[in-house]
């Protein structure tokens, strides 16, 4: 089972527990107010909201495993668009800081530098797909001492319905049967090799989002509270 779903039922049950005990987290307002913050700017976010990084295009160095026998890859220099066309997004954070985001985009387009070893030899190529309603789920843990915030634990786990497309490009046109291999492959196997092993990409984009995380939220807890009284 893929690892976003395992975590969306605990944290579920997390939250039915809280709830039947009547008990309100004190981030319960703050999450409210970041969900709609992001709501509301989605493009500015996208172009990078208040001197945060851009999100749209989403750049990854990577490099990013694609392994399902026989099929041996990686993916680096990465790019994806089209992250601010979402349309659901869900925010919880916890008394004791454990929080999870999740966020549903309708489509994303992803291309990146591919690197297939085949025998003896090393393909290179252009890899470009288009992942159709996907789900990103980020959890991690926040605390607050002293005034200060600390980001720690920080997970992220897709999961994609359907691959409408991907191609990969720039291998030897000698090669034929190689081509039609790995294109027919990647088309049938992409969306599972993605939602059964979050390995594949966990420790790029968990760096990824905890820089970008790390910078959105500041150090100072009520510089942040600040920030977002100002914006909600």
């Amino acid at each position: 089972m893929n690892s976003f779903i395992a975590t969306l039922c605990f944290v579920s049950l997390i939250l039915a527990s809280v709830a039947q005990l009547n008990i309100k987290s004190p981030f319960s307002d703050v999450a409210k107010q970041i969900e709609q913050i992001l709501q509301n700017n989605r493009q500015s976010f996208a172009d990078g909201f208040k001197g945060l990084p851009t999100l749209d295009p989403l750049f990854i160095s990577g490099p990013m495993k694609l392994n399902a026998d026989p099929f041996r890859a990686t993916v680096s220099n990465i790019k994806v668009n089209k992250l601010s066309t979402f349309n659901e997004t869900s925010l919880d954070i916890l008394s004791n800081g454990l929080f999870i985001f999740t966020v549903k985009v309708p489509q994303i387009s992803v291309e990146g530098y591919l690197t297939i070893p085949v025998g003896a030899s090393i393909y290179t190529g252009t890899l470009e797909s288009l992942l159709s309603d996907v789900w990103i789920a980020i959890n991690g843990h926040v605390s607050v001492s002293n005034n200060q915030i600390t980001l720690s634990e920080v997970h992220v786990d897709i999961t994609v319905n359907e691959v409408p497309m991907v191609k990969v490009i720039g291998f030897p046109g000698s090669n034929q049967w190689t081509n039609n291999f790995i294109n027919k492959f990647l088309r049938d196997n992409l969306n599972k090799v993605i939602n059964n092993d979050s390995t594949i990409y966990e420790s790029a984009l968990s760096d990824v989002v905890t820089k970008y995380l790390t910078s959105a939220l500041g150090k100072s807890y009520s510089e942040l509270i600040y920030k977002i009284n100002l914006l909600a």
